[in-house]
C-alpha cells in the first residue's frame, strides 16, 4: 500500500465528515490506531464526538489516543466493541439500533467473506446520507475485490461512490 494514497484516503474521508459535521463513527477491521489519530489530530467541527472501535489487543492504543486528544478541545468517547467478528458486528448492529452511524471506516478484513459481513452490517447501521469508506489497504488485496464487488451489486443503487474507496448512503 502506498503511505501517501492511504493519507489522501483519510484525509478526503476526514473532509467528508467535517462537511457533515459526523458525531458518531464507526471503525470496524481495528488494526492499529492510525485511522482514530487522524480523526482526533483533524477533528474541529464538533465539541463531542463518539468513536467506536474494535479492540485490537495493543497496549498502548490507548495512551496514543489520550495523549492525541489532550491537544483538541474536542470530547472524545472511545467505545471499544471485544469479540470475534461475528460477535463484534452483533454488537455493533445492536448499539446502532438507539442511533445509527454518521461515518464507518473499513480498516480491515480476515478474508473476502468477512468484508462483505463488514459492509453488510455498515449497510444496515449507516444512517442515510452517512459516508463509508473501505481502506485502500483492504482494497488493494486481490483476495478483497469480489467482495467489493459483491458489496456494489448488493448496494450499489443505495450508495454514491464519491471518491477512493469512499461512498455516501442515499
Amino acid at each position: 500500500m502506498n503511505e501517501s494514497s492511504y493519507e489522501r484516503q483519510l484525509a478526503s474521508f476526514v473532509d467528508a465528515m467535517r462537511e457533515s459535521a459526523v458525531t458518531r463513527i464507526l471503525e470496524l477491521g481495528t488494526e492499529d490506531e492510525s485511522f482514530l489519530a487522524y480523526v482526533v489530530r483533524e477533528a474541529d467541527w464538533a465539541d463531542s464526538i463518539e468513536l467506536h472501535c474494535a479492540d485490537n489487543g495493543d497496549d498502548s492504543f490507548d495512551s496514543k489516543l489520550t495523549t492525541l486528544a489532550e491537544n483538541t478541545s474536542v470530547d472524545f468517547n472511545v467505545i471499544k466493541h471485544i469479540g470475534s467478528e461475528t460477535e463484534i458486528s452483533d454488537a455493533i448492529m445492536q448499539v446502532a439500533e438507539a442511533s445509527r452511524f454518521d461515518a464507518i471506516f473499513i480498516a480491515g478484513a480476515t478474508s473476502s467473506e468477512a468484508l462483505l459481513s463488514a459492509c453488510m452490517v455498515c449497510h444496515e447501521v449507516l444512517r442515510s446520507e452517512g459516508i463509508m469508506a473501505i481502506s485502500i489497504a483492504v482494497r488493494e488485496q486481490d483476495l478483497m475485490g469480489a467482495a467489493v464487488a459483491s458489496f456494489r451489486d448488493m448496494f450499489g443503487d443505495s450508495y454514491e461512490e464519491f471518491g477512493e474507496g469512499l461512498f455516501r448512503k442515499q
